[in-house]
C-alpha cells in the first residue's frame, strides 16, 4: 500500500469514527450549551485555560452538529467529554492531513497493522508553530503588562447582582473600556477603524462599532463571572441583541444583522461548507435560536482579521475591490513605520518598469547609514496581509499569487540589482542630503521578505530570508539602529529557534487504533536582548577612532568573500565608479 493510499485510509478512517459518534445523536442545543459551558469552565482557570484552548477546536469540529438544531436525548457529560477529547485530535490529524495532501514529503506517516506514527519532516512547520505562539506570548507580554484594570473591574463587580446598574458597576465598565482599548489594539488590524470599505451591506467602521460593544459586553460577563464564581456561557434571543446594538450603536437594523451575519456560525455557514474556526458566537439551529456567547473564548478570539476572511471566502469579489488595495497599503505602511521608528530611512512602491516592464516594484526599500562602511538597503517583499486560522488557510502560501509569489518577485529584483542597471538605481536611492563620509564605500543589499504571519512554512529550501511582520516589529525595537544586529537576528533566526523548540508528540487511542503525532509545546520564550547603539558613546568613539587611524570601508569586509549569507548582495562602489 503506498503512502498516499495509507493515509487517505487513515482519513477515512477517522470520518468513520467521526460520523459514529454518540454525541451526534443527542439534542443539537443541549450539547451547543453543555460544550460551551464546559470550555468556559476550563477557561476560567490560569490551571486549564491551554486545555480550554484546544476544547476550541474540538468544538470546530462538532459546530456543523452543534448548530443543526437535531432533536434528540440529552446528552450524557461523559461521553460528550470522550467525543470532544476526539475531536481535538481530529482537528490536530486534519491539519497533518492538509499538509500531506498538499506539501509531499512535508510530513511522514508510519503505519502498522494497530497504530499510527505521524512525525514533521519539514522543519519549517513546527517553527512556524513556535513563532506564532512565541509572538503571540510577546505581544501579550508587551501590550497587558499594566493589567491593573482587570482586578480593579474584579473587585468593583464583586457581590453585585447581574444586569444591575450600581455606582461600583458604572465604574468597572470604565475600567472594562480601558481593557477593549487594549485588546482592540492588540489585535491585527491593518485597515483603519474608520474605514469606509463596503464589505456588504456594513462599511468596516460599522463593523467596528458593533464589535467594540460586543467586545465589552463579553468581557463584562466575563469579569463579572469571575469575580463571582458565576462562570458560564451567555445565551442571547437573537432580536434581543439587535435590539441592544441597536440603542447602541444607532446603526439600523438591517446593517446590524449583515455583521451578525458574518459572524455568527449558524446552520447556513454549515451550508456554505465555512470553517466554524472562523467564529465564536455559535446560534442554536432550533426552538428559539438564540445565540451563545462564550465570552472568554470570545474575548480571545481574533474577531477583527476572522471577519475578514469570512468577507474574503463568502464574497471575493467584493473583498478584492473594496479591501484589498486598502490592506496591502497598511501593511506597507505599517512595516515602513518600525523601521523608521528605529531609525531608518524608507522608500516604497519603488517602479523598475523602466529598466523592465516585467520587474515588479520593490514594495519597502530600508536605508541603513554605516558611518564606516557605507549604506545596508533591505530590499523587503510584502505578502499576506490576512493571518491564516488554520491548514488550509496556510496553504494558500504556496498557491501562485500567494507567498511562494514573493520569493520569485525578490529573486527578479535580486537579478536586476546585480547588473550596471541596478547599481546605478540604488546609487540614486541613497540619501542626497546625507552622502557617505568616503567617496569610495560598500553597499550591502539584504532582500527580505515581510509577511503577516508566514515565517518560512513550506519555504525551507529559500534562500530570501523570510520575517513574520510582528518578529521584525518586536526586532527593531531590540535593535536600537544596530543594522548588525538586525542582519544577524534575521540570519540566525532559523537555527535559534531550531534549538529551542519543544517538539512532543501526542497519544490517542480510537477504536484500537492507536495514534501518536508531533506537536509543539511550550517551550523557552525567544527574546532580543536590547541593543544600546544608536546614540551611545561606545558607538560614536568607534566612528571617532575609526577615522583618526585613516581606516577605510574597504578595510572592514572583505569584498572577495565567498561565504556570503544567500541571497546578500556586496558592491564595493570605487571614487569615480
Amino acid at each position: 500500500m503506498s503512502a498516499m493510499d495509507s493515509f487517505q485510509e487513515f482519513e477515512r478512517f477517522l470520518d468513520g469514527h467521526f460520523a459514529r459518534l454518540e454525541t451526534l445523536d443527542y439534542d443539537a442545543n443541549a450539547a451547543l450549551a453543555l460544550v460551551s459551558n464546559i470550555q468556559e469552565q476550563a477557561a476560567s482557570s490560569i490551571e486549564t485555560f491551554g486545555l480550554a484552548s484546544s476544547m476550541a477546536h474540538g468544538i470546530t469540529i462538532l459546530a456543523p452538529y452543534l448548530v443543526s438544531g437535531k432533536l434528540g436525548p440529552p446528552p450524557d457529560i461523559g461521553t460528550l467529554l470522550s467525543d470532544l477529547s476526539f475531536c481535538m485530535h481530529y482537528y490536530s490529524l486534519r491539519e497533518l492531513l492538509y499538509y500531506s495532501y498538499n506539501v509531499p514529503g512535508a510530513v511522514e506517516w508510519a503505519f502498522e497493522h494497530e497504530s499510527v506514527q505521524v512525525r514533521y519532516t519539514d522543519p519549517s512547520l513546527p517553527r512556524q508553530f513556535y513563532t506564532m505562539w512565541n509572538e503571540h506570548l510577546e505581544l501579550s507580554r508587551e501590550m497587558f503588562a499594566d493589567s491593573t484594570y482587570v482586578e480593579t473591574a474584579r473587585t468593583l463587580l464583586r457581590g453585585e447582582a447581574e444586569g444591575q446598574i450600581s455606582p461600583d458597576v458604572e465604574a468597572a465598565s470604565l475600567h472594562i473600556d480601558q481593557e477593549v482599548d487594549q485588546k482592540l489594539r492588540a489585535y491585527f488590524s491593518i485597515l483603519d477603524p474608520t474605514s469606509s470599505a463596503d464589505l456588504g451591506g456594513y462599511t468596516y467602521a460599522e463593523f467596528q462599532t458593533v464589535y467594540r460593544f460586543m467586545l465589552g459586553n463579553a468581557l463584562y460577563h466575563r469579569r463579572f463571572g469571575e469575580a463571582n464564581d458565576q462562570v458560564g456561557a451567555i445565551f442571547i434571543e437573537y432580536d434581543e441583541l439587535v435590539n441592544d446594538l441597536e440603542m447602541a450603536t444607532g446603526l439600523t437594523r438591517s446593517k446590524i444583522a449583515s455583521v451578525l451575519d458574518d459572524i455568527i456560525f449558524d446552520d447556513s455557514k454549515r451550508a456554505e461548507k465555512l470553517d466554524a474556526s472562523y467564529f465564536s458566537l455559535m446560534r442554536e439551529g432550533a426552538g428559539a435560536r438564540r445565540v451563545v456567547m462564550r465570552s472568554v473564548d470570545f474575548t480571545t478570539h481574533e474577531g477583527l482579521v476572522n471577519l475578514l476572511r469570512v468577507v474574503a471566502i463568502r464574497r471575493p469579489q467584493l473583498f478584492l475591490r473594496n479591501v484589498g488595495g486598502e490592506l496591502g497599503v497598511g501593511f506597507v505602511a505599517r512595516v515602513k513605520s518600525a523601521f523608521e521608528t528605529a531609525g531608518f530611512r524608507c522608500l516604497t512602491e519603488i517602479s523598475l518598469s523602466k529598466f523592465d516592464p516585467q520587474l515588479p516594484d520593490i514594495d519597502l526599500l530600508v536605508i541603513c547609514e554605516e558611518p564606516t562602511l557605507g549604506y545596508v538597503l533591505f530590499v523587503c517583499e510584502l505578502k499576506g496581509p490576512i493571518p491564516p486560522r488554520w491548514a488550509k488557510d496556510q496553504l494558500k502560501a504556496i498557491r501562485q499569487d500567494g507567498v511562494s509569489k514573493a520569493f520569485r518577485q525578490s529573486e527578479a529584483i535580486q537579478k536586476f540589482l546585480r547588473t550596471p542597471a541596478g547599481i546605478s538605481a540604488m546609487k540614486s536611492w541613497l540619501p542626497p542630503d546625507k552622502p557617505p563620509r568616503f567617496e569610495s564605500f560598500v553597499l550591502v543589499v539584504e532582500p527580505l521578505i515581510v509577511t503577516s504571519d508566514n515565517a518560512g512554512m513550506f519555504f525551507g529550501d529559500e534562500n530570501t530570508p523570510i520575517a513574520n511582520f510582528r518578529t521584525i516589529e518586536r526586532l527593531l525595537k531590540a535593535s536600537d539602529g544596530d543594522t548588525a544586529f538586525i542582519q544577524h537576528v534575521i540570519h540566525t533566526y532559523n537555527e535559534e529557534v531550531d534549538k529551542i523548540i519543544n517538539r512532543v508528540v501526542a497519544k490517542a487511542e480510537f477504536a484500537g487504533i492507536v495514534v501518536e503525532y508531533e506537536g509543539v509545546a511550550d517551550s523557552p520564550i525567544m527574546r532580543f536582548a536590547q541593543q544600546s547603539w544608536r546614540n551611545s558613546e561606545e558607538r560614536q568613539a568607534m566612528i571617532d577612532a575609526f577615522l583618526a587611524d585613516g581606516a577605510h570601508p574597504f578595510d572592514t569586509v572583505d569584498l572577495d568573500a565567498k561565504e556570503m549569507p544567500p541571497g546578500t548582495i556586496l558592491i564595493a562602489f570605487k571614487s569615480g565608479s
